[in-house]
């Protein structure tokens, strides 16, 4: 006998690999083949993957995920001086 006997161990939660699996199909149906690691992982994201998930995915780190991700993001982290600010010259 084999040592598994094609038995699933229970600690396999079937639902997440369901999820993680629709998840890659619509990364690859939705045509973000060229994009960057950051809109792939903001798209992943907003299936409602986790970091951790996103980078088994992209076939990549966490950290970089993390990084893209904030990268991508919208809005400046400069942005425009208050009239406060100018005032103060």
């Amino acid at each position: 006998m084999a040592a598994n006997d094609g038995v699933v161990p229970p600690e396999v939660h079937w639902m997440s690999v369901v999820g993680r699996s629709l998840a890659y199909l619509c990364l690859h149906q939705a045509e973000l083949n060229d994009a960057d690691i950051g809109t792939k992982g903001r798209f992943l994201a907003a299936l409602g993957l986790d970091r951790k998930d996103i980078a088994a995915i992209l076939d990549t780190t966490e950290e970089t995920v993390r990084v893209m991700m904030r990268g991508t993001r919208g809005g400046s982290r400069g942005g425009k001086k208050t009239t406060k600010q100018r005032k103060k010259k």
